[in-house]
């Protein structure tokens, strides 16, 4: 799993050591790629924020799942990542459906 921070360089290496290997994390200092996905949250006046998302996508690149939130305080658990990760792993590919 990647993840995409406009965050600190020290709070993407905080981040990263509390996910363990579970995530390699992308810094977005501007939050250029975070506002193009429409993840920029407007709100935070005096820094830039993303309100996370989570996207599975199988290895076609479909995306398989989303977690969306509404503020920048609402993330997924790691659990949540890993189950997302395991339910996209167990479906059938395209090459499969045909």
């Amino acid at each position: 799993m990647i993840g995409i921070s406009a965050d600190s360089p020290e709070g993407c290496a905080a981040a990263t050591a509390a996910a363990g290997a579970a995530i390699e994390l992308y810094r977005d200092p501007d939050a250029r790629w975070i506002a193009r996905i429409g993840r920029l949250d407007r709100n935070e006046h005096e820094r830039l924020a993303a309100r996370p998302a989570m996207f599975a996508v199988d290895a076609a690149g479909h995306v398989r799942y989303r977690y969306l939130s509404r503020e920048a305080g609402d993330r997924p658990t790691t659990e949540l990542l890993l189950l997302a990760a395991e339910m996209i792993a167990r479906l059938p590919s395209e090459s499969d459906r045909s």
